[in-house]
């Protein structure tokens, strides 16, 4: 969109270089623009409109301009810079609490993936403790048996008894 200058000479030629800008120009991005930005963005915008103003209000004692549309352009381009600036502070707020969210959401997956890990690694640990539990009564009843075993052969082992004396 191209400048908009405000005239009202008889041949409808430009009088002045400085011209009344049409703030949907400015504004024609919607991606996210920082709060920052769009508001030096505003306040440059008003202060065009005022030097507009200021232009129209001398130009008008010559007879070029009526002070009342530049005016009323001004106020326009004004408030506009600062709707937009507004709209631009709040996707910028909301964007900024999306992120917020997001690493809270992060926060809490890394959260859980710790306590399953933890979980796993007891229940590795009891699983090994059991393990060696069994493996310690195998080894104790295997020395059981094998004691039995030494006993019963010992006592099916004839005696000998020496007759002789």
């Amino acid at each position: 969109m191209s400048p908009r200058c405000l005239c009202n000479n008889s041949n409808n030629a430009t009088v002045s270089s400085r011209c009344v800008f049409s703030s949907a120009a400015r504004s024609s991005s919607s991606s996210l623009v920082p709060a920052a930005p769009a508001a030096a963005a505003a306040a440059a915008a008003a202060t065009a409109a005022a030097a507009n103003t200021k232009d129209a209000a001398a130009a008008d004692k010559e007879g070029a301009y009526n002070t009342q549309p530049a005016a009323a352009a001004a106020a326009v381009a004004a408030a506009t810079a600062a709707i937009v600036a507004a709209v631009a502070a709040s996707t910028y707020t909301a964007a900024a609490a999306t992120n917020i969210q997001m690493q809270q959401q992060q926060q809490q997956q890394q959260q859980q993936q710790q306590q399953q890990q933890q979980q796993q690694q007891q229940q590795q640990r009891q699983h090994d403790e059991t393990n060696l539990q069994h493996y310690c009564i195998q080894q104790q009843q295997q020395q059981q048996q094998q004691q039995q075993q030494q006993q019963q052969q010992q006592q099916q082992q004839p005696h000998h008894f020496d007759l002789a004396s």
